[in-house]
């Protein structure tokens, strides 16, 4: 039991790093100590994040534009833009990369 709670003690001593943020002086005090989780998770690697996403954009001259991105797992989508108010709709397709954080997407 003492070497399962000494396991977890030392998994939660190494899984937390302290940082010191630096203030615009270059000086550092004990109040800017603050504690980071380090992790190599991200949204490319953690999520499932295929799959439709929709939503109205703002639009200069009509009442906004009805868009629509289905993502697939093989990094292409598939994107339709609907001009609420008129009867304009855009379709478009093509690959997409994810940025180096692996938290947000790039259309190409």
């Amino acid at each position: 039991m003492n070497k399962i709670l000494i396991g977890i003690l030392l998994v939660f001593l190494f899984a937390c790093q302290t940082q010191t943020v630096k203030t615009e002086d270059n000086s550092s005090t004990k109040e800017d100590t603050v504690n980071v989780i380090s992790d190599e998770h991200n949204a490319q690697n953690s999520l499932d994040w295929s799959g439709i996403y929709t939503g109205v954009l703002p639009c200069a001259d009509c009442e906004g534009i009805e868009t629509t991105i289905i993502l697939k797992s093989d990094n292409t989508y598939l994107k339709t833009e609907k001009y609420l108010g008129e009867n304009e709709v855009f379709e478009s397709e093509g690959n997409f990369s994810w940025i180096s954080d692996g938290l947000r997407i790039q259309i190409q």
